[in-house]
């Protein structure tokens, strides 16, 4: 028996410029933002008049906040399964595309691999919260673009 978990994430890039998480954000930084949400990013017209997402000087740690969100999530849904029931295997469902996964605040990587060596949207202490050894299983929808 388990429990698997599927869409543990934001629900995008976009997603959750609460107030709430904006302290809960500033908490993380240990500082107060000057210009919310223009600190995280914000949207620019390229010379064709597409519009673009510009990193604010704070964008990575907003990445590594994120990410850190979902990993204290998982933790405690793991406490939770192990609690009622010990041989429960806890697990969760991601898709595949790890490369842009940090879009919705997900790192199901193990801690042991450091995406900063191969991701400039991944900063030294993104690898912190990879959950992988959370888990007792792993599924994954193996639909991702190459």
């Amino acid at each position: 028996d388990g429990i698997i978990l599927d869409r543990v994430r934001f629900d995008g890039f976009t997603a959750d410029f609460s107030e709430l998480s904006r302290a809960k954000f500033e908490e993380y930084l240990g500082q107060r933002l000057d210009q919310f949400p223009d600190d995280i990013y914000r949207w620019k017209k390229d010379e064709n008049g597409k519009f673009y997402p510009e990193q604010g000087k704070h964008f990575l740690k907003w990445l590594e906040w994120r990410a850190s969100v979902i990993y204290s999530f998982m933790a405690k849904a793991k406490n939770v399964v192990k609690e009622a029931n010990p041989s429960i295997s806890f697990g969760t469902y991601t898709g595949a595309w790890y490369p842009s996964y940090f879009e919705v605040g997900v790192n199901f990587a193990s801690k042991n691999y450091d995406p900063s060596a191969d991701f400039e949207w991944a900063t030294a202490d993104y690898k912190n919260y990879g959950y992988a050894e959370l888990l007792d299983i792993f599924t994954v929808g193996n639909y991702y673009t190459t």
